[in-house]
């Protein structure tokens, strides 16, 4: 994927992050938005590492801030390429809504740690293409406060290995979070995504759904996980994993697992892995489809729903790198 094609569709601030430092300048950004060197904010006093789930008192990297009561005038892009590892915290403030989109490529290897305060609600969008060979790794933790909402949209799409692991901590009451997403495991890729919800106060919600699609010899991996406390009554907590994979080489596994220890829940996990519907490509080629066509149609459909997810141009941009992605893939059909 040309990475500076999505950028074209990106009209707020864009944060530049290469080889595991920032190239953009530090400050506040014309959307409102504070953009600081991580480590100076701690040091200083005006970052309390408590406040992340995780965060190391010696850690180096970009804070965003959002200030409380902040009203998204644009979407934020930060883009996280080349080697090296760096470490991203997002605070958003009481009351604020604001829009993220990180875009990554290279050997990436990004810690991202999520403070979403009380009535915040945070959007965050992030979209992978690495080349053949390379490799990336994201590991984010996030914590939500009461009456607060986070909504992830995350799409793998590219043509090297990637290592995705996902933490929320529901923390206060009637807060919720989201999480949609997609990968797709080419020939010789290898992609694993793990997503863990702990819900530990009553009344709170969330909802997973990650969808993988393999071919050739390419193995994709899912490892969910829902726990509730014993004191998180009224949780409404759902999970989903739904897979298909590409001839009879390529491989998904798929582990959603619930640990529940309350008793007035309302929780559900579930998990499929299968092949293309024969009958439904069979019936596109009575109607002058090739095999290659129809077999492209289905899959767009099983992915558009996450992809559109995102908004605007850049869904569409997501989009056509997806059937890129599609027609590559099918080279590898049996």
């Amino acid at each position: 994927m040309e990475r500076a094609s999505l950028l074209n569709d990106m009209f707020g601030t864009v944060v530049r992050i290469c080889g595991g430092e920032c190239r953009s300048p530090f400050g506040i950004m014309p959307s409102g938005i504070r953009v600081l060197s991580l480590g100076e904010a701690i040091r200083s006093g005006a970052v309390l590492v408590e406040a992340f789930g995780g965060l190391c008192a010696d850690a180096e990297g970009v804070l965003i801030d959002i200030p409380a009561g902040y009203r998204a005038e644009g979407t934020v892009c930060i883009t996280v390429e080349g080697d090296g590892g760096c470490d991203v915290a997002i605070s958003a403030g009481d009351g604020s809504d604001a829009e993220l989109v990180f875009l990554f490529d290279g050997n990436a290897t990004c810690g991202r740690f999520v403070s979403v305060c009380h009535g915040a609600s945070l959007r965050v969008r992030e979209v992978f293409a690495s080349a053949a060979g390379e490799s990336v790794a994201v590991s984010c933790r996030a914590r939500i406060d009461g009456e607060a909402f986070m909504d992830t949209v995350t799409v793998e799409l590219g043509d090297g290995t990637a290592k995705l692991s996902y933490a929320t901590a529901l923390e206060g009451a009637m807060s919720k979070t989201v999480h949609s997403g997609l990968f797709m495991a080419g020939d010789g890729e290898r992609k694993s995504v793990a997503v863990r919800v702990e819900h530990r106060v009553p009344d709170c919600h969330s909802d997973v759904t990650m969808k993988g699609v393999a071919a050739g010899d390419g193995f994709g991996a899912f490892d969910g996980m829902l726990y509730v406390a014993r004191d998180a009554q009224h949780t409404e907590a759902y999970q989903q994993s739904r897979n298909l994979i590409m001839g009879g080489k390529a491989r998904i596994l798929t582990s959603p697992q619930l640990e529940i220890y309350a008793d007035d829940v309302k929780c559900s996990h579930g998990a499929t892995v299968g092949q293309m519907n024969d009958d439904a490509v069979y019936y596109m080629r009575q109607r002058g489809l090739s095999e290659a066509e129809a077999r492209g149609l289905q899959l767009a459909g099983f992915v558009n729903d996450i992809i559109m997810r995102f908004e605007g141009g850049l869904a569409q941009r997501v989009l056509e790198a997806a059937e890129k992605k599609i027609d590559a893939m099918q080279r590898f059909v049996e």
